[in-house]
């Protein structure tokens, strides 16, 4: 028997579950219990937070056994909601930028790896046959949930 703590003081005890069985498993039932995404839990057991690219583990591995505290912790991934920026590249080149988080394709979900779309807008360059251009580029990268960063690299650019 375990125990899962959510970080607003709700507690609740996670039965069948067997130490040969996976994190993965675990986080299904987290799911069950308190409603969290399993793509948006981070579990700390102890001081230690437990491996989520790595869900095949099992409860065993993870140093989980019976009468383990699990405190689970709601993380945030953006679902929705369009971000706009602006962005320089080069010395002279100001791109008016759109990222619309309804449209991130999640490539790996429990590694946070994704593939999103950036539509551009040249907005000023010394090139003045450019200005006012749009264009689309395709990222893939990955979403560093800790600190809700984006590390990307331009996969191909949209017709």
């Amino acid at each position: 028997q375990l125990s899962v703590v959510q970080v607003c003081g709700s507690e609740h005890e996670v039965v069948g579950l067997r130490r040969e069985d996976t994190l993965a498993q675990l986080m299904d039932e987290i799911v069950t219990l308190t409603g969290i995404p399993s793509r948006e839990q981070k579990l700390v057991l102890g001081e230690a937070v437990l491996p989520h690219r790595d869900v095949a583990l099992s409860l065993e591995d993870c140093g989980i056994s019976d009468g383990s505290r699990i405190t689970v912790v709601a993380v945030g991934i953006p679902h929705s909601g369009v971000f706009t920026g602006v962005a320089r590249y080069g010395p002279f080149d100001v791109f008016e930028l759109w990222l619309d988080c309804s449209s991130w394709r999640w490539l790996d979900v429990s590694a946070s790896t994704l593939q999103l779309e950036v539509v551009y807008r040249v907005v000023e360059s010394p090139k003045c046959q450019v200005i006012g251009l749009v264009g689309g580029e395709v990222f893939e990268g990955h979403y560093d949930r800790d600190s809700a960063t984006l590390e990307l690299k331009g996969s191909y650019l949209k017709p």
